[in-house]
């Protein structure tokens, strides 16, 4: 016996995509919260002075705060020493 097909509308497939992109969201944010966690733990370790040097040059101005960086000479500066 043939399977019977589904048929779904547009409206159920507007839901299902809501729902999948709300699960993914709630996903991200769960990632980025363990990153962070494991982070600060690194951060608070008896290496976290090296660490902080290596992230100053790769971390953004907008960023920096959140590594407990002080803030980004500006070019002129950093030439000038």
């Amino acid at each position: 016996m043939p399977r019977r097909k589904l048929s779904r509308t547009s409206d159920d497939l507007a839901r299902e995509i809501e729902r999948l992109q709300g699960q993914r969201a709630q996903l991200e944010a769960a990632e980025h919260a363990r990153r962070g966690e494991l982070l600060r733990h690194y951060l608070s370790g008896p290496r976290g002075d090296e660490l902080r040097h290596v992230l100053d040059t790769l971390v953004g101005q907008a960023d920096r705060h959140l590594f407990g960086l002080a803030p980004a000479a500006r070019r002129s500066e950093r030439t000038a020493t």
